[in-house]
Parts: C-alpha cells; structure tokens; sequence
C-alpha cells in the first residue's frame, strides 16, 4: 500500500531510529531562526528572456520559463535555470561560484503547456506537451515527456519516456494544465476552459514503466 500510495520510505534518513530523525529535522528547524534577511544578502538576478509562467526552485537551481513566440501563445518554448547559494548541514552556507552569473539554457523540443520537475532524487523533467494527432487536422494528443535534467535526454530509468495522456480537439488554448511529481507517480491536472462548468481531469502515471495508475 506504501508503494501503491508514493509514501514508501526510501528517504536517505530510514536507516535511522525515530529519535535520531527527530534531532535531524530539529536542526533543520532551527535554521530558521538564523535566517538572515538583511540588505546585504540581497542578490538581483537580471531576467534577460519573456518569461512564461513556468517556474521552480529544485535541488539548488532557480528554473524560469520562456513564453513562446507566437502572439497570445501561454505555452513555454525554452526553459532557463541559474543557480542559487544554499545550506549543506548547521549553518554552513555555500554559494555556487556561478551563482548570479548567467542563465544556464534548457531547450524544449516542443512547447511546453506544464513541466514539472524532480531533480534531487531522480535528475527528471517531465514536460507536458500538446501535438497534432498524425494524420488528422483538428485533433492534438497530450504527451508527457520525461528527461534528465543534467543531460536534457531522455531519461534512462523510464521503460517509456514518451506516455500518450489524451486525446481532443485543437481550439486552441483552452486547457489549463498543472502538473507535480511525487515519488515514482507524475500527477496531471487538466482544466477545459472552452465549457463553462466543465469537469477536470486528474491523470496519475508510475513514470517508471509508465502505466497509468488513476483516471478522474
């Protein structure tokens, strides 16, 4: 039920006992209180590109998306990422010697309506997308596919790194798409904004070998 649930416990700390893991979050608590929000740690990072409204902070990295070039087009063409300074243990800070210095390009091969990200474990971009159906002019598929960050290639541990979502009819953009990673399961959120009323989609997927696991 654990596995089935996402909430199996494969996190670096289970080889401990319960007091040990209570200590270690504690600390992480504790740095809170040192928080220093002072005038001179403040950074500004220029953003150079029309931003889209894709954005993250994953594994040390700030990720912002680049609006597509087609007027009145909320998609996302490309993806940039700079890195940001971070805490390893206690109160130890140290920034990446790029930090603030450039953006750091990520190219999409499609645009992209959501993509969601889990870099710290698993090094995966998983990229929703919307295609013409081969062979029909008014039917789009939605894909999701998934990458490794480092690389930009398709990611090694998916049996299926191209998962077909749904199958509708090119209006344009009329669907809102939201999307998270938890565990092994990609959840995808589909809103139909072209009927008023209409009912959402919720689609969950094992990125491993890329089975769906829940349609509502």
């Amino acid at each position: 039920m654990l596995y089935r649930s996402g909430m199996k416990d494969v996190h670096g700390l289970s080889g401990f006992g319960t007091r040990d893991r209570l200590a270690y979050l504690d600390g992480r608590e504790a740095l809170w209180t040192k928080l220093d929000l002072s005038e001179s740690r403040k950074v500004v990072i220029p953003v150079l590109h029309r931003h889209s409204h894709i954005s993250s902070i994953s594994n040390g990295f700030y990720i912002f998306g680049e609006l597509s070039e087609i007027p009145e087009n909320i998609r996302s063409r490309n993806l940039w990422y700079t890195y940001l300074p971070h805490c390893i243990h206690g109160d130890e800070r140290t920034p990446s010697p790029t930090f603030g210095s450039k953006w750091n390009h990520f190219p999409l091969e499609f645009e992209a309506l959501n993509v969601c990200f889990s870099l710290e474990k698993n090094d995966l971009v998983a990229v929703l997308t919307s295609e013409a159906l081969p062979g029909s002019q008014d039917t789009q598929i939605l894909h999701l596919r998934l990458l490794r960050f480092s690389t930009g290639d398709v990611h090694p541990l998916a049996e299926v790194p191209l998962i077909n979502i749904h199958e509708h009819r090119d209006e344009g953009d009329q669907c809102i798409a939201s999307s998270s990673i938890a565990g092994t399961h990609i959840l995808v959120l589909l809103t139909w904004i072209r009927t008023p009323n209409a009912s959402d989609e919720l689609y969950v997927y094992d990125w491993l070998n890329g089975s769906q696991i829940l349609v509502r």
